[in-house]
């Protein structure tokens, strides 16, 4: 291949990953936002670019850049995986250890924030269950809470899981209508 062919944006893309895995952050981040100046409506490239710039320890530039996308794309799948990678991030950055969190549940298993946060951090770990089960656990034993937090984060994970998983989330979407009747 002649190196001074362009490259394809799933090259690009892979270039890019290649990049970052080798350490070269910068490097891969600026070969996507070179490949985004030539394909602005590259859905693709905006998302690897997004990606990778949370990799990179920056959560509120990689948001920015989904909220930049238009509606469609952002209810898209690989858009709302990012999306909610980030919620769960951003609820996990203030919050204690993971194995803080488990001592804390282990003194009082009724302590709301910490079944929250922990549920985030399951999610992050991909222990879907495992969160899906806080979060009912944290709704069951405050039916009134407040602002729904728990229940706006369970939902969104539905939405999530619902073409990859669909008969866990029939299964806890049953539960949850239960506790809330």
């Amino acid at each position: 291949m002649n190196s001074s062919a362009p490259l394809s944006i799933d090259e690009t893309k892979q270039q890019a990953h290649a990049l970052f895995n080798e350490g070269d952050s910068e490097g891969a981040l600026q070969l996507l936002k070179q490949a985004l100046q030539q394909h602005p409506n590259e859905i693709s490239l905006v998302l690897g670019l997004a990606q990778l710039t949370f990799q990179s320890g920056h959560l509120q530039e990689a948001e920015q850049l989904l909220t930049q996308l238009p509606e469609a794309d952002q209810a898209s799948g690989e858009a709302r995986s990012l999306a909610a990678l980030f919620q769960f991030s951003r609820i996990v950055m203030d919050a204690p250890e993971q194995a803080e969190l488990v001592a804390k549940l282990q003194q009082d298993p009724h302590h709301l924030e910490s079944l929250y946060q922990l549920a985030a951090y399951l999610m992050l770990h991909h222990q879907i269950e495992p969160a899906l089960k806080c979060l009912l656990e944290s709704i069951q034993i405050d039916k009134n809470d407040h602002n729904n937090r728990a229940q706006k984060l369970l939902l969104d994970i539905f939405t999530l899981l619902q073409n990859d998983h669909p008969q866990l989330v029939n299964h806890y979407r049953r539960q949850l209508q239960s506790f809330l009747n």
